[in-house]
């Protein structure tokens, strides 16, 4: 649409300099640059969304509900980027009206070959995050849909970035597979897209994910042998498999490892300084409730409820589903 609208403006100038009067395609002129404006607004705001979402930085956003309101009030189904993008916007915001995103997955069907690809990514990102998003609220058929979006990705390349699939798409994809159990796939791809990750993190990346393939099945010790070659230069893959280790630990009832496990889990949170209080919180509670659940006696039936009471009321704490099937298991 810019270019559309240059090569607009270029004839329009020349029929200027020609002294022709009328301006036949002065209308096109302003269609592609609305057109242009209005995509690029409504793709800077998806990405503002994403942004107050990781960082809680509120970027402003001028003109938006103008926008939309003309977007409402027009006629712009045959323009994609418009399209798309409005779906888009509207998919994120309006979370409980999934009409939005089911029609936003039909348009990226029937228009994906109009983006360049890093723009494309843009979009299917997006439409994952409202999968993901819709997950972690209970709905969770959801993760399918995300799932079918990073294979029908993986097919286009859109996860291609100079000839690297990012080492967080991958885990991404990885643990979607296997939260819906598609164990022969995600094995598949975590040996196919292995040297698709960049050298520098590629065999750390590529342990930790075949590490949590086999947590997952679950094969602890073909688990636990990988893990001990994980090093990573990111604290919170690091605090990852240490709590894969931790409930590795638990289930095989290794209390002597698992005590260890504990202290120098919480040690690490601390000495990094510069992990956020969310991650924190949450690391820090679990090592409490695993101590907490490690010291119980096992026919205490009432210190038991009121440990389950506690975790279920207290907001942040890490792996919180796994702790309660932990209580429940002793209570069985």
């Amino acid at each position: 649409h810019y270019f559309n609208y240059q090569l607009n403006f270029e004839k329009y100038r020349h029929n200027q300099a020609n002294s022709r009067i009328h301006a036949e395609n002065f209308q096109d002129l302003s269609d592609e640059f609305t057109n242009y404006f209005i995509a690029n607004k409504l793709w800077l705001s998806c990405g503002a969304l994403a942004h107050k979402k990781l960082s809680q930085l509120d970027i402003r956003q001028d003109l938006l509900p103008e926008i939309l309101a003309h977007i409402e009030s027009h006629d712009y189904s045959n323009v994609p980027a418009v399209n798309i993008y409005y779906h888009c916007y509207k998919s994120l915001t309006s979370e409980d009206n999934t009409d939005y995103f089911h029609e936003l997955i039909k348009l990226i069907d029937r228009y994906f070959q109009e983006f360049p690809l890093g723009e494309l990514k843009d979009i299917y990102v997006a439409a994952i995050n409202y999968c993901i998003g819709q997950f972690n609220n209970g709905k969770t058929d959801f993760i399918k849909t995300a799932f079918e979006l990073y294979k029908n990705g993986l097919e286009k390349e859109v996860f291609i970035e100079n000839g690297y699939l990012s080492r967080f798409t991958y885990h991404n994809i990885a643990l979607s597979g296997m939260v819906l159990k598609e164990f022969e796939w995600v094995y598949d791809f975590i040996f196919t897209y292995k040297d698709k990750i960049e050298k520098l993190h590629r065999q750390s990346t590529f342990h930790y994910n075949l590490a949590l393939y086999y947590f997952r099945k679950p094969d602890y010790d073909q688990a636990m042998e990988l893990l001990q070659k994980v090093e990573f230069d990111d604290v919170h893959w690091n605090m990852n498999a240490r709590r894969m280790l931790l409930k590795i630990y638990f289930e095989k009832e290794e209390t002597e490892a698992l005590d260890s496990l504990l202290t120098s889990f919480k040690s690490f949170i601390y000495r990094h300084k510069k992990i956020g209080g969310y991650h924190r919180d949450n690391n820090l509670n679990l090592i409490k409730f695993v101590s907490r659940l490690l010291s119980l006696r096992k026919y205490d039936k009432e210190a038991r409820m009121a440990l389950r009471q506690e975790i279920e009321d207290t907001e942040g704490v890490a792996d919180k589903a796994w702790l309660l099937e932990q209580i429940g298991e002793l209570q069985s």
